[in-house]
């Protein structure tokens, strides 16, 4: 749970907010509750149901201009937290949320993260 109070702490535009945690027993099956902010979806699936706002099958001005907004943004989120020292294992199009609010904000999603530790020579996972 440790890593799951770092995530709770980060704090950028672009990444997706939490807002606490629970921990719930059923059967003897202890599981981990991460409250996070609501999100439409997962970038994935926005691309398969509106296929015309990808660039490459788009030549539509303001679709292209969105992918490139997008990229953007999940630079931004992963720079942040490569900054806290954290990096994403399993970046995928499934795992970067599209946000309900401000014209689907693309944030990258906090699943598969892996705080990075110093040693003297380099840094390791």
């Amino acid at each position: 749970l440790a890593i799951t109070l770092f995530i709770s702490k980060l704090s950028h535009p672009h990444f997706v907010k939490c807002y606490g945690t629970a921990v719930v027993n059923e059967n003897d099956d202890v599981k981990a509750i991460l409250v996070m902010e609501l999100c439409k979806g997962n970038l994935k699936d926005h691309l398969q149901c509106h296929p015309i706002s990808v660039p490459q099958v788009s030549a539509n001005r303001e679709h292209i201009l969105q992918a490139f907004k997008w990229v953007i943004e999940i630079c931004s989120a992963l720079d942040y937290i490569h900054s806290k020292r954290v990096v994403q294992r399993d970046l995928k199009l499934e795992k970067i949320l599209v946000r309900i609010v401000d014209k689907q904000a693309i944030i990258c999603t906090n699943l598969n993260l892996r705080k990075l530790r110093n040693t003297e020579q380099n840094i390791i996972l």
